[in-house]
C-alpha cells in the first residue's frame, strides 16, 4: 500500500458515492454477460488455454501452442523444475516432456498464473500504475503464503496453491480496467479503496467463472473477506483468507502466526505459521524472479 492509501485508509470512513456502487454493478453485469474486462489473454495463451479445455488435451499440441509464445515456455519450463513448485519435472529442454510431467491441470494453473502477474503491464492498467503494481504484488505474496502453508496442511497441490493466491485480487483489477470515465468520484483515493474493498471479491469470483475454472476457485475468492467464517467453505477457501490476511502484516510473524490459527480449518498452529512466514520473502522473490521472466 502506498504511503497516500495508507493516509487514505487510517481517516475517517467516507460516505459511499452512489456512483461507486452503480459502476461495479454495472461491470459485474458485464463479466456475467461474459464481457471480460482484463482481456488478459494473448492469442497463443488463449489457444493453450481452449486445448486445455477439450476433453483429452494432446501433449504434442500443448507444446506446440506454448512454445508460440517464448516468454509463456520459459516460464513453463522454470516453474516444472523450480524448488518453488516442487520440482515437478525432472531438469530438460524437452518442452513436451516438461508439459507431459506438469499435466493439464497444473499446466493450466501456470498459464493463468504467468497472465495474471503480466496484468500490472498492460497499458489500459498504467493510469493508477502504482496501486496496480501494489495490487500485483499482493497477489504474489499471496501465493507464496498459498504454497507454502499448503506444503504443511498436506492434500492441495502445489500449483493449486499457487493459482489461488494468484487469484484472490483479479478481481481488483478487473474493477481498475474500467475505472477510467467512471465519474468524477474515481479520482478519489477513499472511493477507490471502498470499491475494491466492497467489490473486488464479488468481481473476481465472476471472472474466475467466466474463465471456466473449478468452481471450488470462484468460491473460495468469493469468500476470501469472510476470514475463515463462511460455513459452506473448505480448508482451501480458509487459505486464501488466512493468505490474504497473511499478506497484509507479513512482517509480524509472531503476532500474524499467533492470530493464523484462528483459521482452524487449515489445521496449523502457530509454529507451523511462523515457519510459513519466515519463507514468505525468500518464496515471494522466487516467484516474482519467475514470473518476471
Amino acid at each position: 500500500m502506498t504511503g497516500a492509501e495508507q493516509k487514505a485508509a487510517h481517516s475517517p470512513p467516507a460516505t459511499v458515492d452512489a456512483g461507486v456502487d452503480a459502476f461495479a454493478s454495472a461491470v459485474l453485469a458485464e463479466i456475467t454477460r461474459g464481457e471480460d474486462p482484463l482481456l488478459v489473454w494473448s492469442k497463443d495463451v488463449r489457444r493453450v488455454l481452449e486445448e486445455l479445455a477439450t476433453p483429452k488435451p494432446l501433449t504434442a499440441r500443448l507444446s506446440q501452442l506454448v512454445a508460440l509464445d517464448p516468454r509463456l515456455a520459459v516460464t513453463v519450463m522454470q516453474a516444472a523444475q523450480s524448488a518453488t513448485f516442487g520440482r515437478i519435472a525432472t531438469p530438460s529442454l524437452d518442452l513436451q516432456q516438461t508439459i507431459f510431467a506438469l499435466g493439464p491441470e497444473r499446466l493450466r494453473a501456470i498459464v493463468i498464473g504467468s497472465g495474471i502477474a503480466q496484468l500490472p503491464e498492460q497499458p489500459r492498467l498504467q493510469v493508477r500504475r502504482r496501486e496496480v503494481q501494489a495490487i500485483g504484488a499482493s497477489g504474489v505474496r499471496a501465493s507464496a503464503i498459498c504454497m507454502l502453508a499448503a506444503r504443511h496442511i498436506g492434500g492441495i497441490d502445489v500449483t493449486d496453491a499457487f493459482l489461488l493466491g494468484m487469484l484472490h485480487a483479479v478481481g481488483k483489477f478487473s474493477l481498475h480496467a474500467r475505472l477510467r470515465g467512471a465519474g468524477p468520484w474515481q479520482e478519489d483515493l477513499q472511493q477507490r479503496l471502498l470499491l475494491m474493498s466492497r467489490w473486488h471479491a464479488r468481481i473476481g469470483a465472476a471472472t474466475v467463472r467466466g474463465w471456466s475454472l473449478p468452481a471450488w476457485l470462484a468460491a473460495a475468492v468469493e469468500s476470501q473477506d469472510l476470514l475463515g467464517r463462511d460455513p459452506d467453505g473448505d480448508v482451501r477457501g480458509e487459505l486464501l483468507a488466512a493468505a490474504v490476511v497473511a499478506a497484509r502484516t507479513v512482517h509480524a510473524v509472531e503476532e500474524t502466526a499467533a492470530h493464523l490459527t484462528d483459521f482452524s480449518r487449515t489445521g496449523l498452529g502457530r509454529e507451523a505459521w511462523r515457519a510459513v512466514l519466515t519463507s514468505v520473502p525468500a518464496t515471494s522473490n522466487s516467484l516474482r524472479t519467475l514470473l518476471h521472466n
